[in-house]
C-alpha cells in the first residue's frame, strides 16, 4: 500500500477519504484496490461505509470491499452483506462475507449462521462456524445508526 495513502488515513481522515476516492476514480485496478484497502484503516467515520457499500457492486472490488468493511466495524453492512451473500455465485466473495462476520462477531448473523449450517453441502463450513461461535451471546457488540446525518446529530446532542 502506498505509504502516502496510508498515513493519510491515519492521521488525517480528511485527506485520506480525498485521496482514496481519486484512486478510486483511476483506470489502474491496483489503485482501486489500494484506495479499497486505506478506507479500511479510517475508522469511527461514517463516511466510509456508503463508499465500500457502493463498491460492494463492483465485481473486481467487491472482496477487498468486504474486507475493509470489517476493518471499520461498521454494524450498517451485515444486512446488505448477508443479502449480497444470498445473491452472489462467487464462492470467494461468500467466504469473505463469513469472514466479515466472523470478525465483527455481529449477534444478529446468528440465525443466518444457523440456517446456512444446516445446508450440509455448503462451503465454507469451518469459517461459519467460527463465526457463528463468535456471534452467539455478543453482548459487547457496537451497534452504528443508519438513519440520515441529520437525524444522527440531533440524537447525539
Amino acid at each position: 500500500m502506498n505509504a502516502e495513502l496510508k498515513y493519510q488515513c491515519i492521521v488525517n481522515k480528511e485527506e485520506g477519504i480525498a485521496l482514496s476516492l481519486k484512486k478510486l476514480g483511476s483506470d489502474a485496478l491496483e489503485d482501486k484496490i489500494e484506495a479499497v484497502d486505506a478506507l479500511g484503516i479510517i475508522k469511527d467515520d461514517r463516511r466510509v461505509y456508503p463508499i465500500l457499500a457502493n463498491l460492494l457492486l463492483d465485481n473486481d472490488l467487491a472482496e477487498y470491499a468486504v474486507c475493509s468493511l470489517a476493518m471499520i466495524q461498521d454494524s450498517r453492512a451485515l444486512f446488505p452483506l448477508v443479502n449480497l451473500f444470498y445473491q452472489t455465485p462467487q464462492p470467494g466473495l461468500k467466504q469473505r462475507i463469513l469472514q466479515y462476520i466472523r470478525f465483527t462477531k455481529d449477534p444478529r448473523a446468528e440465525d443466518f449462521l444457523v440456517e446456512y449450517l444446516l445446508d450440509m453441502n455448503s462451503l465454507h463450513r469451518e469459517i461459519a462456524n467460527d463465526a457463528l461461535n463468535e456471534c452467539k451471546e455478543n453482548y459487547k457488540f457496537k451497534y452504528r445508526y443508519s438513519g440520515n446525518e441529520e437525524l444522527y446529530e440531533k440524537a447525539k446532542s
